[in-house]
């Protein structure tokens, strides 16, 4: 009688250690929980920036006449957050109406400028025809931002956008101006000649960014491998009972 009353006493032991262990475990894993820190930091991602050299163009034709100069205002502009380096204008045109037979006469002479608004400069021409280049070289530097940190993808490009802000297009100021060649004294061919048609190709450069979430799922499977790890040695301890009898 004594020896079933000791064996049971033992059991009853065991059970006890048992529900203390799981207890004190269960406590441990909850006051390693910072529940302050999830209410209040939100969970942040790093994305990683790719950055793609990129050139397009565009076309202007147009007339000038002889009363009265050409004169636009031209946006050169790019998505948000994209970064504008390089604008380049050329000036192209051809005198339309000449005479003569042995050589060109009544030669037009064509006047160009182009500069950033807030900014002067001299004016370039040619008689005939002609072909002027205005370039803006080094208008942003090169971006080097590689990485962001931010809750999402929106929040990462509203990054990007903010750190870049205003450097996706620059102003710029045209003015073109022509004097015809022809003389008074032959009115006809004077009064015939008006201006004269011109084109000017733009062409600029620019940085176009992508971005994508850096790649944690290795770190995550292994750290889920270690809490698994742990937990599995942790029960088969505990169905085994060793060390409580």
């Amino acid at each position: 009688m004594n020896v079933a009353l000791k064996k049971t006493d033992k059991m009853i032991l065991a059970i006890g250690i048992i529900i203390i262990i799981i207890a004190a475990a269960g406590i441990v894993a909850y006051s390693t929980i910072d529940w302050e820190d999830e209410k209040t930091e939100p969970e942040m991602k790093t994305y990683k920036i790719t950055w793609t050299e990129e050139t397009n163009e565009m076309d202007i034709s147009d007339y000038v006449s002889n009363s009265e100069p050409y004169s636009l205002t031209k946006i050169i502009s790019v998505n948000d957050g994209f970064v504008l380096t390089d604008v380049e204008f050329e000036v192209n045109w051809e005198d339309d109406s000449t005479y003569g037979l042995v050589r060109d006469l009544g030669l037009d002479t064509l006047g160009a400028k182009i500069y950033k608004s807030g900014h002067e400069c001299d004016e370039e021409t040619t008689t005939g025809s002609g072909n002027m280049t205005f370039n803006f070289r080094n208008i942003n530097d090169e971006p080097f931002l590689d990485s962001v940190e931010a809750e999402n993808s929106n929040e990462a490009d509203d990054k990007i956008i903010e750190d870049f802000d205003g450097q996706n297009e620059e102003t710029y100021e045209i003015e073109i101006s022509i004097s015809t060649g022809e003389k008074v004294r032959r009115p006809l061919k004077y009064l015939r000649d008006k201006g004269n048609d011109f084109e000017i190709k733009i062409v600029y450069t620019y940085y176009s960014y992508e971005f994508e979430e850096e790649n944690t799922e290795d770190e995550d499977k292994n750290s889920g491998i270690l809490e698994d790890d742990i937990i599995s040695e942790f029960y088969r301890t505990i169905s085994s009972g060793r060390g409580f009898i």
